[in-house]
């Protein structure tokens, strides 16, 4: 350092410049005849000098400064009345007026010398640590869209310590990309050595939406599945009653329901809950085939039965069988000459029935009598025979009734193959077949002769 020269005060300065010595007395003139008198000498003009005055230092701050992460100290000055200055202990001199980063262990404290024709004028200063500074805290996007990113930015000076509550430290960034689940403030946290600064985003969730609910099919079979599909916003869970659960993160889901049924999706974010149904529906049981393979059953044979149903939960077969397999075949034998098989299907929509008649014929032929015709002994052969179906009755060939010996009683030529029908196996009053016992027993008899 310089050594202080002595320093004068201005006005003293130019008081003393402008003081006159007192003139010198002036003498007496003596009148000298035929001499020229001298001339009398003309002033001096004095010229006044201006001071010059020492520097002015305007401005002189060190102050530890921290941006992005990196911590620095920063002098700025600005000074009056001089062309360069000094700034100790650095070794350099500078303009009147700027600014300079230093690192951060430069010093704590600076000096600042100002020289001028009128001397040096001096100024020390510390280094301050200032509080953190937010110049903003902001988001890219206010509104919470679940699933979707959000950036989240700030500028921050004079700060060792940067971060967001609930996401940790950020020091040395200046944005995050994050995806926040709750509405609300987010807090933005700068530390120093001078203090804490805080600020604040605030961030609004709208509530979850379903923009479709429906179902493959509005009703369905029973046993066979149906397909849910759904599509929703700003969800954080999504469930679906009854009984299937959650289906966060789903878009369908393929259920076998056992009835006609309501479901629910709910869908719930940290602002609330909306719901939306979609209904499928079970129909009625159904009887797709119930047949035998005979509608008729001659005494002593059994008769199949099979059937076929869909949307039932339990099939009974009456007369006599009670539950039998949903879809299956039962052999039954009728014990009356008409009976009337139900098939009664249950199912959680309803009922239905089928039935299948079988008729009993109630007397056992003889085979004979069925499927032989019959010749009397005394009766000619005819080729005929053999051909039951083309045979024909004596009174309808001229040629033959001459040859034929007399009648007897009841004459009878032959007896052609019955061929049994429906009409006459639905024959069921008493009356009818004591009638035909007795024509039948009376054929027999008649073939003994």
């Amino acid at each position: 350092m310089t050594p202080t020269q002595p320093t004068y005060h201005p006005r003293a300065v130019k008081r003393a410049k402008r003081t006159k010595s007192p003139a010198p007395p002036v003498p007496d003139l003596v009148e000298t005849r035929g001499a020229v008198p001298a001339e009398s000498p003309q002033p001096v003009p004095q010229v006044e000098t201006v001071p010059v005055s020492l520097p002015v230092i305007t401005v002189f701050k060190a102050v530890r400064r921290t941006e992005l992460g990196h911590t620095f100290i920063r002098l700025t000055w600005e000074v009056q009345g001089c062309d360069a200055i000094s700034l100790l202990p650095l070794p350099h001199t500078y303009p009147a007026a700027g600014t300079l980063d230093l690192p951060p262990d430069e010093g704590e404290s600076f000096t600042l010398e100002a020289t001028n024709e009128a001397g040096t004028t001096r100024l020390e200063t510390q280094v301050k640590i200032p509080a953190p500074r937010i110049h903003y805290f902001r988001a890219d996007n206010t509104t919470i869209q679940l699933g979707y990113p959000m950036i989240l930015e700030w500028d921050v000076d004079n700060a060792t310590y940067i971060g967001i509550e609930g996401l940790g430290e950020v020091t040395g960034r200046s944005f995050v990309e994050v995806n926040p689940l709750q509405p609300g403030p987010v807090k933005l946290i700068a530390r120093s050595e001078a203090g804490e600064t805080v600020a604040y985003v605030h961030l609004e969730l709208p509530l979850p939406e379903i923009q479709d609910f429906y179902a493959s099919d509005d009703t369905f079979t029973l046993g066979q599945p149906i397909t849910l599909f759904w599509e929703v916003s700003n969800t954080a869970q999504l469930s679906l009653s009854p009984e299937i659960g959650d289906v966060t993160g789903k878009t369908f889901v393929e259920i076998y329901p056992d009835c006609s049924t309501q479901y629910v999706l709910t869908a719930t974010n940290a602002s609330g809950m909306v719901t939306r149904t979609v209904q499928v529906i079970l129909p009625p049981p159904r009887v797709l085939t119930f047949e035998g393979e005979s509608a008729i059953s001659t005494e002593g044979e059994p008769v199949l039965l099979h059937w076929q149903v869909e949307n039932a939960t339990a099939v009974t077969l009456e007369p006599g069988y009670g539950a039998v397999p949903l879809n299956g075949q039962q052999r039954v034998k009728p014990r009356k000459t008409q009976t009337l098989y139900t098939l009664t299907v249950e199912g959680p929509s309803g009922v239905v029935q089928a039935g299948f008649v079988i008729t009993r014929f109630p007397i056992p032929l003889d085979e004979e009598l069925l499927l032989e015709p019959l010749i009397f002994p005394d009766m000619p052969q005819h080729p005929d025979n053999q051909h039951p179906a083309g045979m024909k009755s004596q009174g309808e060939n001229p040629a033959r009734n001459a040859e034929a010996p007399a009648p007897r009683d009841i004459q009878i030529d032959r007896v052609q193959q019955m061929n049994l029908t429906e009409d006459m196996l639905s024959l069921s009053r008493p009356s009818v077949r004591t009638e035909f016992k007795k024509i039948v027993k009376k054929l027999k008899s008649l073939i003994r002769k």
